[in-house]
């Protein structure tokens, strides 16, 4: 065993040179980006359920406008036959849309922050849970397109408004 640590392995050493450094707050994202924070360099992208209302994607727009400001050319929508089919692996929807399950580079098609929105039975949770091996992964999931329009309003307006120092 210790022979075969000591043995080169093409695998490590791609993912140790490719993988931010230990100082980052985030792991998981190409050394290329320095501010894991920063939507401009890690991209923001949304997943609708594959029969999503149209109603729930009006109800979240003005989210989906923010992400689009503070990602650029890193944000990305993926809805309809881009979405994950109810049965589809994680694995596959990755791959289909240009990337790997590796350490995450944006510039491969797929966001490193990723919004799922959807039931379980729509997105399932062993779907997301094999994302969120390599990206940072949310679910929104509410019975009415009202509670995401509240939600997605809530969220706007907490981080656009003004900072005030005391």
């Amino acid at each position: 065993m210790a022979k075969r640590e000591t043995m080169p392995n093409g695998v490590r050493f791609s993912l140790e040179t490719r993988a931010a450094p230990a100082t980052a707050k985030l792991r998981g994202v190409v050394r290329d980006i320095e501010d894991p924070n920063n939507l401009a360099e890690a991209g923001w992208g949304i997943l609708f359920a594959r029969h999503c209302a149209p109603a729930i994607r009006q109800a979240l727009q003005p989210l989906v406008e923010l992400r689009k400001k503070q990602a650029g050319d890193l944000f990305k929508v993926f809805e309809g036959t881009s979405a994950p089919a109810p049965d589809e692996l994680a694995v596959k929807w990755i791959n289909r849309n240009g990337a790997t399950l590796d350490v995450v580079d944006p510039y491969n098609g797929v966001p490193y922050y990723l919004l799922l929105v959807g039931s379980p039975e729509s997105i399932s949770f062993e779907f997301q849970y094999t994302l969120d091996i390599y990206w940072a992964v949310g679910r929104l999931y509410f019975p009415t397109p009202g509670e995401y329009a509240r939600y997605a309003a809530s969220v706007v307006a907490y981080e656009t408004a003004p900072v005030v120092k005391t």
